[in-house]
Order: C-alpha cells, then sequence, then structure tokens
C-alpha cells in the first residue's frame, strides 16, 4: 500500500500495478532533487573533502501529508507487516504549529497501529 501523491506516468513506470494506493493517481506537482557525492568526488574544479547529500524539495501535496487519513482508514484491512513513513523534514516549511499538530496525529495513529512493525524515518530539521 503506498500513501503519497502519484502520477500515473510514475505509478506504471516503477511500481506493479497490484500496489495499492490509498489516493487517486493525480498529476505531479512536486520536485525532488538529490545530489548524493563521496568524498573526494570533483565537480569543476570544485573537490568535496566528505561524503554528503544536498536536497532540494519543492512538494506541496506530500508536505501536508494529504495521504493520512485515508492511509489509516484502509492500513487495518490491508493487514501491513511493516509500515515505513518518511518524508517528515517536509514538513517544517509550514508553521511551526501545523507542523507540531501532524506530529501528534501521526504518533496517535502509530500508537494505535497493533500489528505491523512501524519505521519512521526522519531527514534533517533545522528548527
Amino acid at each position: 500500500m503506498l500513501g503519497c501523491a502519484m502520477d500515473t506516468k510514475y505509478y506504471h513506470k516503477y511500481f506493479n500495478t497490484s500496489t495499492t494506493l490509498v489516493r487517486p493517481l493525480a498529476p505531479i506537482r512536486d520536485y525532488h532533487l538529490v545530489l548524493d557525492f563521496d568524498s573526494r568526488d570533483t565537480w569543476g574544479t570544485l573537490s568535496s573533502k566528505r561524503s554528503n547529500r544536498f536536497y532540494l524539495n519543492y512538494d506541496i501535496d506530500n508536505i501536508l501529508l494529504t495521504f493520512k487519513e485515508p492511509f489509516h482508514k484502509q492500513e487495518p484491512s490491508f493487514d501491513s507487516d511493516i509500515i515505513a513513513l518518511g518524508g517528515f523534514q517536509l514538513i517544517q516549511n509550514i508553521e511551526k504549529a501545523e507542523y507540531e499538530e501532524l506530529f501528534r496525529q501521526v504518533g496517535q495513529e502509530v500508537r494505535a497501529v497493533k500489528k505491523a512493525k512501524v519505521h519512521i524515518e526522519l531527514g534533517t530539521f533545522f528548527d
């Protein structure tokens, strides 16, 4: 089960059609650019001293966790073994009180999961 905004083109390219989506397919309105580099990689005249990763995100759908309610409703009937949650670093670009409320809601929903193991991946937060 996949709980995020998903474009028809990418769904058919990267996922088996048996993948359950909690939201209908819709045109993608977000952009994610990830630059990975190892130590001593070069780019023109620049050389990195250590490996690192640079993210540039513009995501207006997933930032508000719009998948959260339909996912939570469908999860019990899906009988998941594991639930992986990620991308929370994107929500820090909204008002602090709003993202704190989203975290509180997600925390309640994760505690309500009885059977599945839950993996939460957090990126870098600056607040």
